[in-house]
């Protein structure tokens, strides 16, 4: 983070960082919450077939959808399970 102050003696400029999502990434996103519906269960296998990608990377994906409020996880390691909210207030 950088921050813009501005002083006699100096100036301090602060700008938050974030990482940007690639295009890519966006549309791993947008096609993991189309293929979820919002009343059913599922496992990180289920996401990695309509993705095509590695286990690897099919939860990272899921962990900045949930850090995002776009989904919700429940139980953990190898019996975690992921669903769309009820509601999307995001």
């Amino acid at each position: 983070m950088i921050e813009e102050r501005f002083d006699p003696d100096r100036t301090v400029l602060t700008l938050p960082f974030m990482k940007k999502a690639t295009k890519k990434r966006q549309e791993q996103y947008a096609k993991i919450l189309s293929f979820m519906q919002s009343s059913v269960w599922y496992k990180a296998s289920d996401l990695m077939i309509v993705l095509g990608v590695k286990e690897t990377r099919t939860k990272e994906l899921l962990r900045a959808l949930i850090s995002e409020g776009k989904i919700i996880d429940d139980g953990v390691t190898k019996g975690k399970r992921y669903k769309r909210p009820m509601f999307d207030f995001k």
